[in-house]
């Protein structure tokens, strides 16, 4: 699964990787929305691609920073 190529041991159980606030949630959530928005990059516009793109990455962004606050 190419989404946890960016956790180090993907191979080993996923959860045991996953801690409250590790920074390989975050990993995870970055890769997922970029997973995401090349899915969708078909069906959009150049500006509405850009639009989608940032507005994941911001929630993800705020998502971490609240975690880690």
């Amino acid at each position: 699964m190419t989404i946890l190529s960016d956790i180090p041991d993907a191979n080993e159980p996923v959860l045991q990787k996953l801690g409250p606030a590790g920074p390989n949630n975050y990993k995870l959530a970055r890769r997922a929305v970029d997973e995401a928005i090349s899915d969708i990059s078909p069906y959009l516009t150049d500006a509405e691609l850009a639009e989608a793109a940032d507005a994941l990455h911001t929630m993800v962004n705020r998502w971490r920073d609240q975690r880690t606050a």
